[in-house]
Parts: structure tokens; sequence; C-alpha cells
């Protein structure tokens, strides 16, 4: 049993680390996740909605005003990640709807990750 979680760790890192087994909207950088994503400020309610275009589309329910929709959208992605707020960072598109967001983490990590966001996007 411990040489199939090694085998399929390894496979995982291997996935990670050559970008064309991630989704459109993500790549891999040594030791960070990126994400492309579609942000939609004002909506109803904050949520991931899918991919959009290319990018993963993420609804956010704070207004597009004095960094509001930023902070919200990096507060729920660390709550659908389950990771820390500090392990998030917008590195470009601050002031756009298109904008890509670091989530530092472990190539191992990955597949949690991408599955968090859009389970049928990774196989378990």
């Amino acid at each position: 049993m411990l040489a199939v979680r090694a085998g399929l760790a390894e496979n995982v890192e291997t996935m990670a680390s050559n970008n064309e087994f991630l989704p459109a909207w993500a790549r891999w950088r040594p030791n960070e996740l990126l994400i492309a994503v579609h942000a939609q400020p004002g909506a109803k309610r904050s949520a991931v909605l899918g991919e959009h275009g290319g990018r993963l589309k993420v609804a956010v329910h704070a207004p597009p005003a004095e960094g509001k929709a930023n902070a919200e959208l990096l507060r729920l992605l660390g709550e659908v990640l389950r990771v820390r707020r500090d392990a998030l960072r917008i590195v470009a598109g601050e002031s756009s709807r298109q904008k890509s967001v670091a989530v530092m983490a472990e190539r191992a990590e990955v597949a949690g990750l991408i599955h968090a966001l859009a389970p049928s996007q990774w196989p378990q």
C-alpha cells in the first residue's frame, strides 16, 4: 500500500511540474500554483463558479472599490483551498477582473488544490 501511495505522489508531482496536465486556468511555478481568475465583483454571493474563457470564474459579493473585492476574493480562495490568507497573493490584475493569484504550495499539494476548486478537472 505504501508503494502505491509513493507512486501516486510521484505521479502527481510529475503532472504538476508538467503544466499540460493542469486545467487551462492553472500553472505551476516552483513553490506556487498560479490561478488565472475571472472575478465577478458585486455578485449576490461569493462562490467559485467554474471555468470561463480559460480562467476560473469567481463571483465575489464585495464591490470593486477600495480593494474590497480583492480582499474577498483572497478570503474565499483561502477558505475553499483551506490555506492561510498569507499563502495567497494577487500577482497581476489588481484593478482588473482578469487576475492571477499565486498560492504558495508544494508540488504534492497541487492535486488537492485543483480538486478543491474544480473537482471534475482532476482525477481522484
